[in-house]
């Protein structure tokens, strides 16, 4: 048996880098993914839960990554939804809030 064999792994945990996670993700990167891959979609027929997988998953994360960031997101993706809108002419009324 080695001694100390609990230490050494909670140590060394510490001292390793944190991966990227869904949490430290920008809301930058967040827009630029939904910029994406709303780019030519039909507005109407993808729901704000499927986008959010589809972020995820493009981002190299689970599909519920950005759950608890659900508030953010939706805010982020009205604005971006807004903008495609007004860029076509119509008013930015969208508001998934």
């Amino acid at each position: 048996m080695a001694s100390g064999s609990g230490a050494a792994p909670a140590a060394a945990a510490a001292q390793a880098p944190l991966s990227p996670t869904a949490l430290t993700v920008t809301a930058e990167a967040i827009r630029s993914a939904v910029q994406e891959l709303l780019q030519g979609k039909d507005l109407l027929a993808i729901s704000l839960g499927e986008l959010r997988e589809k972020v995820s998953q493009k981002l190299g994360f689970t599909s519920d990554a950005f759950d608890p960031r659900k508030r953010e997101f939706k805010k982020i993706t009205s604005d971006v939804v807004n903008a495609i809108l007004q860029e076509l002419g119509a008013s930015p009324i969208f508001d998934w809030m």
